[in-house]
């Protein structure tokens, strides 16, 4: 199977250097998205979209140092 996770993210200037530079920063001071898109053989229906999709939810990821 493969995955390919691809993202959004944009904020000020100011909220970018403080993000380089390890800082926290609040969800609401920046616009992240992200969306998998998945690739798999045909083959057993574990992957089916009611099984597998509602494990990835929306990603609106928060920002933390660590």
């Amino acid at each position: 199977m493969y995955v390919a996770n691809r993202g959004l993210r944009a904020s000020s200037p100011e909220v970018a250097s403080r993000m380089r530079a390890g800082d926290s920063v609040a969800p609401d001071q920046y616009y992240f998205r992200a969306a998998p898109v998945f690739d798999a053989p045909n083959g057993p229906q574990f992957l089916a979209e009611g099984t597998l999709v509602p494990l990835f939810p929306d990603a609106n990821g928060a920002a933390h140092p660590d």
